[in-house]
This record gives structure tokens, C-alpha cells and sequence, in this order.
């Protein structure tokens, strides 16, 4: 009740002077701590910072884009700590903090501070991480670290804030039940994950009510309070001795409580053997089908490359299927995780004619079973090869590739790898290697068939 009521007295002796564009975003800068260690890594070009209060960062500074300086960091811990009955509260606290505005400015004026400032900054709380994600030119670096310092330190209790984001919820969730295909992808993962609290589409108005305001700032404010097990990324164009001074203060500066956390794992049971659900209610004269497995997997570069290059090369073999005759493949994917557990997904998502269901259903299942009995093909194989190779050449001239590269270092305990030896993995690859994670990773016997048919 206190931190209520510290709040609302805040918000309330500041609202004034909040649409004073001439006001700076901080009025002081805070304390800061300096650097206690400092790592190179010659290879990759890049050097950690461990500040005192427990924070690190990795810094690459690049050549790519004059006026573009990316910037990411993470915690572990996000929703996964906090009951079932607090995970809308959790769920939509970043929206609900980000909609009121930071520090002296509400979110209106917060909005006109920044027109004319390249600097952005976002907050997040996924599953098993909270973080943030911004970016800025070089002149407005230090914006953004205020922004980021400031969602640490400053939020705001808006009440007309919290009913603007409810009442917003409450229109989309009526407007995607009114959807046949929402309800459709609402009911397939609920059945995927056996009904899961914490799977939804469409939220219900239970669940929407459960949303608390107070509760929702207590949940970002303990997941914002203590940065000391926060790891940051930076890429773009800086230079680490210049800019060192302001990463002390914003970044140094972080609250700090060493409370050590870590994620729940809460990963739901995928349903054994085939599960299958139909609905009714297409408002077309097509049927939208989805093939679902998933399950555990052999985490490491080589496997992770394997599985990508099958994925690609069972695309390749059904688009040049009849599958493409008879339906549209909306979606082809596999995707793999290492945390909370180590795991993969196939789905497959197209729409066809309802008397076509079952013929596409075999066309996939048989140009699967071709690769897990003779593995892929010389013209196949090459293809992705070429095309994986290309697009990381493409991809390591760019910021955004680093950045994500840097964050697996730290979130997954990735070992970066050097061009040439990326394209000596991709080249490795042989049929034999497809073939095996075909059989390994394509389950017949287990995996979920959603059809949503027309109406009747």
C-alpha cells in the first residue's frame, strides 16, 4: 500500500511540469559504479565489462551503419516465477508500464520529449527472461541509457493508463472470438499443451479481470529492481573507450540486490501419440490444417544445423509436391530451444479444399518418408547449402546479426563461429546426416492434427 500511494503522490505532483518538453528526461544522473573487469576477445572483436554492481555487458563495435548503435539485455527468472493466478498480471505488465509513461512524463508527453530523438528503448517479460531492446544513432546513445535506467527506477502509477490497456484487451479478445480462425489456433494449443493456464489465444474475461494494476507494477518492478544478474549487448557504431564512462553511470548506476535468480520450468506435456481436433465454422469454402510435433532435443551446432538444413530441404520437396497443386502452404517451420529444456517443433499450417484434406496429409507424410529412407538429394543438399551460406554472408555485415549472436553467447553458452568455419559445417553436411534427423525428428506416431472446416 505504501508503493501505491508513492505512486499516485508522484504522478500527481509531476503532471504539471510532465508537458514541459523543455524539462530534462533525468534530473540527475544517477551515482554510477565503475568497471571491475574487462575481457577481449580478439577473435570476434568484442570486449565484456563487469561493473560493480554485477551488470555485464558485451560491446561490438562495428562499421556497418553510420547512425545505428543496437543495444539488448536479459535477466532470467520472467513470468515462470510468479503463480498462475498473477500470469496476466505478469503477462501484460510491460504493456500496462510502457502505456503510463516513465519518470516526470506521462505517456503523451513522453511521446512529444522523444520526436525529435533517434533513441528507443522497450521492456519485456517473456516466459523464462525479462529484458529490454532498443536502439539509437550515436549522438542519442545516451538517451537510450536513460530510458533503460529509468524503467529500472522511475515507473509511474497511471490509472487511466491501466483502463485504456484493459478495455483495449477486452475489444481485441471479443473481436477474436468473433474469428473463427482465432478460436480455431485458441483451441488447438489449449489442447496441445492440456489446457494450460498460461497458453491462450484469446484471453477470457476471467482471465482479464485477474489483471491488477498494483500487482502488475509490483511484477516488473521485482523483475527491474535488481539488475545484477542482467547481461547487456551492444553493437554498432561507438567506441568502447568513449562511450565507457556513460556505461558506468547508466548501466553501473542499475539497482543491485545479487539475488541470484533463475527460471521455472514450467514447459507443458506435449499430448502423446496423435491427437486430433476438428472444429466447424470456416467462414470460407476452405479448410486451414496444422501438423504439430514436438518434443526433445539433441542440443548442439551441428544437430541445430542438421535440423535446419532438413527443414529447408523438406520445404523444397513439397513445394515441388503436389502439394502446391492442391493447397497453399502457409507456413513450414522448425524451430529449436535450449531453455527451459532442450527441445524442437514441425508445424506445418496450409489451406485447401475440405476434399483435399487427406491427400496433402499423405503428400507431406510421403516426402518425408523418402528423406528418412534415401535422405536428400545431390540438387537439394547443394541448394540449401548455397542458400544458408549466401544469407550468412549477407547477415554477418549487419548489427542485428552480432547482436543476436552476442546474446547466445550469454543466454545459451553459444561458441560463436568464424565465416569460414561456418561454411566448413554447412559444406560437412551430407545426406546420411538429413536422413538421420529425418527419422530422429519427423514423429508418425506422435503429433497433433487440427482441422478447421467450412461452415456447414
Amino acid at each position: 500500500m505504501y508503493l501505491r500511494t508513492f505512486w499516485l503522490f508522484f504522478v500527481l505532483s509531476t503532471a504539471v511540469h510532465a508537458q514541459n518538453s523543455d524539462e530534462p528526461l533525468m534530473a540527475n544522473k544517477p551515482e554510477g559504479s565503475r568497471v571491475v573487469r574487462r575481457k577481449v576477445d580478439v577473435d570476434f572483436g568484442y570486449t565484456e565489462l563487469t561493473f560493480m554492481n554485477g551488470v555485464q555487458i558485451l560491446l561490438k563495435p562495428t562499421g556497418f551503419e553510420n547512425e545505428e548503435i543496437l543495444f539488448a539485455g536479459f535477466s532470467p527468472g520472467g513470468s515462470s516465477i510468479y503463480l498462475d493466478e498473477d500470469y496476466m498480471s505478469a503477462l501484460m505488465a510491460t504493456s500496462i508500464v510502457t502505456e503510463s509513461g516513465l519518470g516526470n512524463f506521462d505517456k503523451i508527453a513522453l511521446d512529444r520529449k522523444m520526436t525529435d530523438n533517434t533513441a528507443k528503448l522497450s521492456p519485456f517479460i517473456k516466459d523464462i527472461y525479462e529484458g529490454v531492446s532498443g536502439s539509437a544513432a550515436p549522438d542519442d546513445l545516451e538517451t537510450m541509457l536513460q530510458l533503460n535506467y529509468l524503467y529500472f527506477s522511475s515507473l509511474r502509477y497511471d490509472v487511466d493508463a491501466f483502463n485504456t490497456i484493459i478495455s483495449q484487451l477486452r475489444n481485441q479478445a471479443a473481436n477474436m472470438r468473433a474469428n473463427p480462425l482465432y478460436v480455431y489456433k485458441d483451441t488447438l494449443y489449449k489442447v496441445m499443451t492440456d489446457n494450460n493456464p498460461r497458453t491462450m489465444t484469446i484471453p477470457t474475461e476471467s482471465q482479464i479481470n485477474r489483471i491488477r494494476h498494483d500487482n502488475a507494477l509490483y511484477i516488473f518492478n521485482d523483475r527491474f529492481s535488481d539488475a545484477s544478474d542482467f547481461k547487456f549487448v551492444m553493437t554498432g557504431n561507438f567506441n568502447i573507450n568513449s562511450i565507457t564512462p556513460l556505461l558506468e553511470t547508466y548501466l553501473g548506476g542499475l539497482p543491485s540486490k545479487r539475488r541470484g535468480e533463475t527460471w521455472r520450468d514450467l514447459t507443458p506435456q506435449f499430448p502423446p501419440g496423435i491427437t486430433t481436433v476438428n472444429i466447424t465454422g470456416n467462414p470460407t469454402e476452405q479448410s486451414r490444417v496444422n501438423i504439430i510435433m514436438k518434443g526433445a532435443f539433441n542440443w548442439n551446432p551441428r544437430e541445430r544445423m542438421h535440423f535446419a538444413m532438413f527443414t529447408e530441404i523438406l520445404k523444397i520437396r513439397l513445394s515441388e509436391s503436389m502439394l502446391r497443386e492442391e493447397g497453399e502452404v502457409l507456413i513450414v517451420s522448425g524451430k529449436v530451444s535450449r531453455h527451459p529444456k532442450s527441445q524442437y517443433s514441425l508445424e506445418f499450417e496450409w489451406d485447401c479444399a475440405p476434399d483435399s484434406i487427406e491427400k496433402i496429409i499423405d503428400i507431406l507424410f510421403e516426402e518425408a518418408r523418402k528423406i528418412k529412407a534415401n535422405g536428400s538429394t545431390a540438387a537439394d543438399l547443394i541448394k540449401v547449402k548455397e542458400t544458408l551460406i549466401n544469407k550468412h554472408e549477407n547477415a554477418i555485415k549487419g548489427n542485428t546479426y552480432w547482436l543476436h549472436e552476442l546474446l547466445n553467447t550469454y543466454r545459451q553458452g553459444d561458441k560463436m563461429m568464424k565465416p569460414n568455419e561456418y561454411k566448413k559445417m554447412v559444406n560437412s553436411v551430407r545426406s546420411n546426416d538429413i536422413r538421420r534427423i529425418a527419422r530422429s525428428y519427423f514423429n508418425e506416431t506422435n503429433y497433433l492434427r487440427g482441422v478447421l472446416m467450412p461452415n456447414e
